[in-house]
């Protein structure tokens, strides 16, 4: 089972983690001269939770309520197949959600089922 926040998603979801160590920054000296300063982050790790095109569909409802939830800057608890992690969405990689229709119907919009990636970070 996963679940994020009170939303249960399709089980067959899976993680892509994003590795993402340091942080840089990149400032010039008076000559021109590039300096770049890295630091190691240390803060939770960034992943995605993917549906593919074969696998881990949601439903539009699904897709209708996650957009309702990045309206909010809550952080939100993520159960993926009973390991816990307290989660936010990744504002700062806009959009937080990415979904596409898999097969569009134009006659009855809850029939159609969505693969796209929900990019979270833990907290």
């Amino acid at each position: 089972m996963i679940k994020l926040g009170n939303l249960e998603l399709p089980p067959d979801l899976v993680i892509e983690e994003i590795f993402d160590f340091m942080a840089a920054d990149v400032e010039n000296t008076i000559t021109g001269d590039e300096v770049v300063f890295l630091q190691p982050k240390n803060v939770g790790k960034a992943f995605d939770l993917v549906a593919t095109e074969e696998s881990g569909w949601l439903t539009r409802q699904m897709v209708e309520e996650l957009a309702e939830m990045t309206k909010q800057v809550d952080n939100l608890v993520l159960d993926y197949h009973g390991e816990q992690m307290l989660v936010r969405f990744r504002f700062e990689d806009k959009p937080p959600i990415e979904f596409n229709a898999i097969n569009p119907i134009a006659d009855d919009l809850s029939k159609v089922k969505y693969y796209g990636r929900i990019k979270l970070k833990e907290v």
